[in-house]
């Protein structure tokens, strides 16, 4: 008794589809989704998303200034103490 492939079995379709045509298949298939990535990447691109990858980086070692106002305070009282 000999065991035979499951590709070429009549039972399992062998008409419908063979070994090549699955290769056919995912070459087609695999060349679809490199096409989108490589949109999606020049999408990116277009849109700026690369344009500055340094400074993300380095703001966070800089701390940011407390104060929102740029002039110094104003002594409005002097502190006298006994």
């Amino acid at each position: 008794m000999t065991l035979t492939p499951l590709i070429g079995h009549p039972a399992i379709g062998a008409e419908v589809c063979t070994g090549m045509t699955i290769i056919y298949l995912l070459i087609i298939v695999s060349l679809i989704v490199a096409i989108c990535f490589l949109g999606a990447f020049l999408w990116a691109v277009r849109d700026g998303q690369y344009e500055d990858a340094v400074s993300p980086a380095i703001r966070v070692l800089f701390e940011e200034e407390i104060a929102t106002d740029p002039s110094p305070p104003t002594p409005t009282q002097t502190e006298t103490e006994p």
